[in-house]
Formats: structure tokens, C-alpha cells, sequence
């Protein structure tokens, strides 16, 4: 359960940054690395940047839903830089 909590607690922190973002600044380091890790490259994000808070939870739960144990340990370890 702890790396399942962590893994949401940096996805939806990187949904809200992106939510929050001034137009023309991008993604802190972290943040940008979860959406890559999900397959959401820059191009993506930028066409779906538009869509409301709750379309990117949704993506966010899917994406985290769908991973195996031992590929959740590995995201989690890499966004915690390690």
C-alpha cells in the first residue's frame, strides 16, 4: 500500500502542477518524468493540457490501476531518484 500512496501522491501532485501552470513555463523535473514514465509525452500533454482536473485523475488511476507490483516498486523507486 505504501508505494501504491506514494505513486498517487506524485501523480496527482503532477496533475495539479500542470493544472496550475503559468502558459509558457513547463513541468518540474519530477513531474515531467511521471507523465513520461506513463507515456504521455510533451506532445500529448499538449494536446490534452486543456481538459479539466478530473479527465487527468482518471488517467492518472488507470495508468496506476494497470500496473503489476514489481513495475509499481520500479516507478516508484525512479520518481524517488533512486
Amino acid at each position: 500500500h505504501h508505494i501504491l500512496a506514494r505513486l498517487l501522491e506524485v501523480y496527482v501532485s503532477a496533475v495539479v502542477e500542470l493544472k496550475t501552470l503559468p502558459a509558457g513555463r513547463e513541468l518540474g523535473f519530477v513531474h515531467r518524468r511521471c507523465f513520461e514514465l506513463a507515456g504521455w509525452d510533451k506532445a500529448f500533454v499538449a494536446a490534452h493540457v486543456d481538459r479539466d482536473a478530473a479527465w487527468w485523475l482518471g488517467a492518472v488511476r488507470d495508468f496506476v490501476a494497470g500496473m503489476t507490483d514489481a513495475y509499481a516498486t520500479q516507478v516508484a523507486r525512479e520518481l524517488a531518484g533512486g
